[in-house]
């Protein structure tokens, strides 16, 4: 959030006569269960707390509510925190949804679509614009209590009429698989253009059905697409050019959200520790996430680098000097140690039978070790001989060093730092 905004900030000091909104369009929520409840997990409501917090200095004039936002939406949206909610942070009434409503009573309504009016000295008039926002349906762990998602398909059909009259350009944002997403756009012809989410795709070149454009945003926040409109000298809306923006090392933090980010990680990384520690303490040696695995159980386990090194050597010494091997550290810096939704990629068999499960219950399993490319190699260890290890290049390799987390990555350099 801190680099999307300290983007949004550079562009208006670089062209201070250019008006910008800056919207969203959808995923907003966590929504991880606990490890032992079928509840949200205490890190994830309190990471939403935050995200809540920094829409009003984010300056967010619209955002989707998708279907995986709703368990979030259940905690803070009953009747007895709604109202303080909407007043301490008034941009929570920039959430839109076209197709979420309210089965219980008390719970508000979602705007459906809001207008905002866009001015400024190189605008011949007024611009319009009309955000309305729909969702999938989806299936979540948790399901909702209090809201109901319908077909969105009806709802747009019923809607964008309405809403086309009020405004120059309506932009539609969807939180849906593609196909949805095209549907959406074939079927209303009303919508100038739909902003689609729910994707971990570079996105590709913009489709057009008719007049309505279809482009692909990006999940995780990593990303920023940039919609420029070009208009008229009558201020009709005269073409529109996109772009993916990466929001790396190269883009300043915004001060303010970088201050929020960073009160928002100390207070996560002292929730997660305490959590992991909880977690610790209940999983004990029999456990089936980390139990041993009788021997001609066909099961196999991870035996940790140092299990390699016996026969690996010259192998182990590579990795150890490679940053494969320090790769947990670099989540320490950022106390993201304990973060879900980031440790897959810094750590061995993650959510895998007795694979990592946190530094306290299983430290000899942290940093990219040999196994995390070879596969867990119990088998390999008791026979030898078998086929064992290959890796598919660059498929295993882009898991984790994909466009979003690794931009410069470069399958030949890579290979040759760590090349066994």
């Amino acid at each position: 959030m801190a680099r999307r905004q300290g983007y949004i900030a550079e562009f208006a000091k670089r062209y201070p006569q250019v008006p910008h909104l800056h919207i969203d369009a959808g995923h907003l929520f966590g929504e991880r269960l606990d490890f032992s409840s079928k509840v949200l997990s205490e890190d994830i409501v309190l990471g939403n707390e935050w995200v809540i917090r920094a829409l009003d200095p984010m300056r967010v004039a619209a955002a989707n509510v998708s279907f995986q936002d709703l368990p979030q939406l259940d905690l803070s949206f009953s009747p007895q925190t709604y109202p303080s909610l909407v007043q301490t942070y008034p941009a929570v009434r920039g959430l839109i949804s076209a197709n979420i409503r309210p089965i219980k009573e008390g719970y508000p309504k979602l705007e459906p679509f809001t207008i905002r009016e866009i001015t400024g000295p190189r605008l011949p008039k007024p611009l319009r614009v009309g955000i309305v926002g729909f969702t999938e349906r989806g299936r979540l762990q948790l399901a909702p209590k209090n809201f109901t998602v319908d077909d969105p398909f009806p709802a747009a059909r019923k809607l964008v009429p309405r809403i086309r009259p009020k405004c120059d350009l309506l932009i539609a944002l969807a939180y849906m698989p593609k196909p949805m997403a095209s549907r959406l756009a074939q079927e209303n012809p009303g919508i100038d253009i739909v902003l689609n989410a729910n994707e971990y795709v570079l996105p590709g070149p913009p489709e057009s059905f008719g007049k309505t454009k279809l482009l692909q945003c990006i999940n995780e926040g990593k990303i920023l697409g940039e919609l420029r409109i070009y208009l008229d000298e009558k201020g009709r809306v005269r073409e529109t050019t996109d772009r993916s923006i990466s929001l790396d090392g190269a883009i300043p933090d915004d001060r303010l959200l970088a201050e929020i980010r960073e009160n928002a990680r100390k207070q996560l990384s002292a929730v997660q520790d305490r959590l992991a520690r909880v977690q610790a303490a209940q999983l004990g040696a029999e456990n089936p996430i980390l139990g041993t695995t009788a021997p001609g159980s066909g099961r196999r386990v991870f035996a940790g680098a140092g299990t390699c090194q016996s026969c690996h050597e010259r192998e182990y010494q590579i990795w150890e000097e490679s940053a494969h091997a320090h790769a947990f550290a670099t989540l320490q810096r950022v106390r993201r140690e304990n973060e879900q939704d980031c440790i897959s990629c810094h750590v061995t068999g993650f959510e895998e039978p007795t694979g990592y499960v946190n530094i306290f219950t299983t430290p000899r399993m942290k940093d990219v070790q040999c196994e995390s490319c070879h596969t867990a190699g119990s088998n390999h260890i008791n026979n030898p001989v078998l086929p064992y290890g290959k890796v598919k290049m660059p498929d295993n390799c882009i898991t984790c060093h994909n466009p979003e987390n690794d931009p410069d990555f470069n399958l030949e350099a890579y290979w040759a730092k760590i090349k066994h």
